[in-house]
């Protein structure tokens, strides 16, 4: 997959790993840590994915950030940042009093949607899902994309 130059965060520390998982009550599976490794906030250049028959422009992946350094203005891609804008509407109304989450997004797509690993049926191994901006507070609109992380990235051609 091409990137933009210079867009590639670098490998998110394994503590801000840890961080987030545990903020989040979620275990990242092993191949999007993988992929963390060489796409963290990366901005692809024109990568699309098919949903529901129509083709989603990925504009940038979300990143895991180690907020004890300056990250500049990275901090727009940061997954903890997304979910502190937006994480109400991945709430379903059956889950609003649990901790954790059970949607956790991973790619900004255009139009403000976003793809997330979707730990609803199966916490072990998470499937992709795409959400949609116009969800509202425990009421997340969303739809199957990939049965997990993997399948997902052969999809894109990046196995």
């Amino acid at each position: 997959m091409k990137i933009e130059s210079g867009s590639f965060l670098g490998r998110p520390p394994t503590a801000a790993i840890s961080s987030v998982e545990r903020a989040y009550r979620i275990s990242f599976p092993k191949d999007y840590l993988r992929f963390l490794d060489t796409y963290n906030g990366a901005v692809p250049v024109d990568l699309c994915v098919e949903i529901d028959g129509h083709e989603r422009l990925i504009v940038f992946f979300l990143s895991i950030l180690d907020r004890r350094v300056d990250v500049g203005e990275a901090w727009v891609t940061d997954i903890s940042t997304t979910l502190a804008q937006i994480g109400a509407r991945l709430v379903e109304d059956s889950d609003k009093d649990k901790v954790g989450l059970k949607l956790i997004p991973f790619a900004a797509l255009f139009g403000g949607d976003y793809l997330c690993l979707d730990f609803r049926n199966n916490y072990a191994k998470p499937s992709v899902a795409y959400w949609d901006h116009a969800s509202t507070v425990f009421q997340p609109i969303t739809s199957h994309v990939a049965l997990s992380f993997g399948e997902f990235c052969k999809g894109l051609g990046m196995a």
